[in-house]
């Protein structure tokens, strides 16, 4: 005659006081209902359905873990294709300007180079240097490249 709340197997011993009566002011001794016949159910049904239970618990983790490897390679790819910048790459790297070539280094290339591409500043340096001496030989260049 137990109504759990929470989903549990209470056991109460036959003779003890059941203290969920005694507040109703009924008949508190716990009493014997039904005694146990001695028979146990097999066990292979239960095993069957936790067996399949622990397939489908393995089927779920690698499905999951396919989803995560695909999210990865996803995601490394858009990583490889925003490495370059195609109107920097295409448009400032490859033609050399006349103007503005101070603002273009400081607030453009260097970030770039350094940031997007992930060069090593030697080599981020030496990009940088070689565009200034094209961009020198269109029009002369109003600072020492090599200290800027």
């Amino acid at each position: 005659m137990h109504n759990p709340t929470v989903k549990s197997c209470l056991v109460r011993i036959p003779g003890s006081l059941n203290s969920k009566c005694v507040t109703k002011g009924e008949d508190s001794e716990v009493n014997i209902i039904q005694r146990w016949n001695g028979s146990r159910p097999p066990i292979q049904p239960m095993l069957r359905e936790f067996r399949r239970w622990l397939i489908q618990k393995k089927i779920y983790a690698f499905e999951e873990l396919k989803k995560q490897e695909k999210f990865q390679m996803t995601v490394s790819k858009k990583q490889e294709r925003t490495n370059t910048i195609k109107w920097i790459e295409n448009g400032i790297l490859q033609r050399p300007l006349s103007d503005h070539r101070k603002y273009i280094i400081w607030r453009i290339l260097s970030p770039y180079l350094i940031n997007v591409r992930k060069l090593p500043k030697e080599e981020a340096y030496s990009l940088m240097k070689e565009w200034l001496d094209n961009c020198d030989k269109i029009q002369k260049l109003s600072f020492n490249s090599k200290i800027r």
